[in-house]
């Protein structure tokens, strides 16, 4: 019971005077996967608090754009909000099973690469989840690499 009361004025202060949202309808399901990715990887386990006020202002968001933002993945409980300041969240054990079966490369997945004589390097990755970059003369954006 008290629990609960602390919920619901948390909820009214965190909500008291918001300014107008920024963030437009079309842009919030990419935000709340960004945002959602964010928190899994600063907590790195569930039920570890985090504060996102810095991601949110790197990215321009403010209370009212954050709040939207977050709401689907608060609603679907796979983050929690944590303690009594705004942009403290933890990731649920619900969200850290989302977030290993989707984001995470857990192994399973073979991954090869070889080279031979002159630094030809090929890479054989057998991942859906994989990313490869190739470059040339340490710098990773070559676009010409010779054969």
């Amino acid at each position: 019971m008290i629990y609960a009361l602390f919920v619901w004025i948390r909820g009214i202060v965190h909500r008291r005077r918001l300014p107008e949202p920024s963030v437009a309808p079309g842009q919030l399901e990419t935000y709340q996967g960004q945002a959602f990715r964010e928190i899994c990887r600063r907590a790195a386990n569930p039920g570890r608090r985090v504060m996102m006020t810095d991601y949110f202002a790197q990215r321009g968001w403010n209370r009212a754009d954050a709040m939207r933002i977050l709401a689907e993945p608060l609603k679907h409980k796979l983050i929690d909000v944590e303690g009594w300041r705004f942009g403290s969240y933890s990731v649920t054990h619900k969200g850290w099973t989302e977030y290993e079966g989707k984001f995470i490369w857990t192994g399973g997945e073979g991954v090869h690469i070889s080279t031979g004589p002159g630094g030809f390097v090929v890479a054989n990755v057998n991942s859906h989840h994989s990313v490869v970059h190739g470059g040339y003369g340490n710098r990773t954006n070559a676009t010409d690499i010779p054969h």
